[in-house]
C-alpha cells in the first residue's frame, strides 16, 4: 500500500513539472516578431539622427547627401552603410517586454533615435541600443516605449556619428590620365611643366630594301624650356592629389582668411585643381592648414599627408 501511495506521488509530480516545462517554453515562444516593411534606399531623402548631445539632419538633393542647415557635402560612403542598415533591419528575437532599457542603452542617455523619411512621409523609425556581446546582434526598439528586440546585424557604429565624422573629407578629385599640364610653386622655386608629343624615329627596311623613315610619338612631362621630367615622380604626385582626404575642416575660417601659401600646386586638365598649403601655427602643430579649388571650406592635411606632397621642384626635373 505505502509503495503503491509512492508511486502516485512521483507520476503526480511528473505530472506537474511536466505541465510547467510546457508552460514556461509556451510562455517564451508565444509571441509575433513585427513584420518591417521593405523601403529602398533610393526613395528616402532625409535621416534624423538624434541623440543625448547631438541632433544630425541628413537630406538629399540632386542625388547627393548634405548636412542641414550648414550644406556640408556629406560622406557618401557612411551615408551608404546608414540607408543599408535601415533597410535591411531584421528583427530576429523579442528580448525583453519590460522597461529596463538601461540594460540595452535604449534609455534617454544613451539610445540613438533614428527617422527616415521620404519627403514628409515617415519611412523608418527605430532607437538603437547597444550592440549585443556576440557582435551579431544590435538591441533596437521600434517605439518609444516599447519592447526591446534583437535585430541581426552590428549596426550601431554606423549611426554613432559626430557632423564632423560625417562631412565628405574629400578635397581633391580628378583622373590623373586627364592632366597635361602643372604648376608648382615651393618658396622661391617653381616650375611650369607640361605632357607633349615627342617624336620617336625609327629606320626599317620596304620589300624594295629601300630605307624608309617612320615616325611614332611618346608622350614625355616636359619644363617649360624643354628638360624633361622624370614621369616616376609625377606620377606618384599625381597619385598622392588624386582622391585627396583632409584630416578635418577648419571651423570658423573662410578662404580668405589664409594668406602667403607656402606652397602652390596647379592642375590643369578637363577643368583645373589646385591646392594652396599654408605654414603650421604653434610649436607643437602637427597639421597644414590649407584650401583647395575643390572645396569652399579650409582644411587641414596631416603633416605626413602635407610634406609628402610639397616636392621640390628641382627634384622633378633630370639631372643630365
Amino acid at each position: 500500500m505505502k509503495r503503491y501511495k509512492t508511486n502516485i506521488i512521483l507520476i503526480a509530480l511528473i505530472i506537474v513539472l511536466s505541465l510547467y516545462v510546457f508552460m514556461h517554453k509556451k510562455d517564451k515562444t508565444n509571441y509575433k516578431l513585427p513584420e518591417i516593411s521593405d523601403i529602398e534606399k533610393t526613395e528616402i531623402t532625409k535621416l534624423e539622427i538624434a541623440a543625448i548631445n547631438s541632433d544630425i539632419i541628413l537630406k538629399k538633393k540632386s542625388g547627393n547627401w548634405y548636412i542641414d542647415p550648414e550644406g556640408y557635402p556629406a560622406d557618401k560612403d557612411k551615408i551608404n552603410r546608414m540607408l543599408d542598415s535601415l533597410k535591411n533591419i531584421k528583427v530576429t528575437a523579442l528580448v525583453s517586454q519590460l522597461k529596463n532599457y538601461n540594460l540595452y542603452d535604449l534609455n534617454d542617455e544613451k539610445k540613438i533615435t533614428i527617422k527616415a523619411w521620404n519627403k514628409d512621409k515617415l519611412k523608418r523609425l527605430c532607437e538603437i541600443g547597444k550592440t549585443a556581446s556576440s557582435y551579431r546582434h544590435t538591441f533596437i526598439k521600434l517605439e518609444k516605449d516599447g519592447p526591446v528586440y534583437h535585430a541581426e546585424g552590428d549596426f550601431r557604429s554606423s549611426f554613432d556619428l559626430t557632423k564632423d565624422k560625417l562631412r565628405d573629407t574629400l578635397v581633391l578629385s580628378f583622373e590623373k590620365n586627364e592632366i597635361s599640364a602643372i604648376n608648382i610653386d615651393k618658396g622661391n622655386a617653381n616650375i611650369a611643366l607640361a605632357l607633349k608629343d615627342v617624336q620617336n624615329k625609327e629606320q626599317k627596311n620596304n620589300e624594295q630594301k629601300e630605307e624608309v623613315e617612320h615616325k611614332s610619338t611618346t608622350k614625355v612631362w616636359q619644363t617649360d624650356d624643354g628638360k624633361i621630367c622624370i614621369k616616376s615622380k609625377i606620377d606618384e604626385l599625381l597619385g598622392k592629389l588624386s582622391g585627396l582626404k583632409c584630416k578635418q575642416y577648419i571651423e570658423n575660417k573662410t578662404k580668405d582668411d589664409f594668406k602667403d601659401p607656402i606652397f602652390t600646386i596647379i592642375l590643369k586638365g578637363t577643368k583645373e585643381n589646385k591646392l594652396l598649403i599654408f605654414p603650421m601655427h604653434g610649436e607643437d602643430a602637427t597639421e597644414y592648414p590649407c584650401i583647395s579649388s575643390a572645396t569652399e571650406y579650409p582644411f587641414f592635411l596631416t603633416k605626413y599627408q602635407a610634406e609628402n606632397i610639397m616636392i621640390d621642384p628641382e627634384e622633378i626635373v633630370e639631372k643630365k
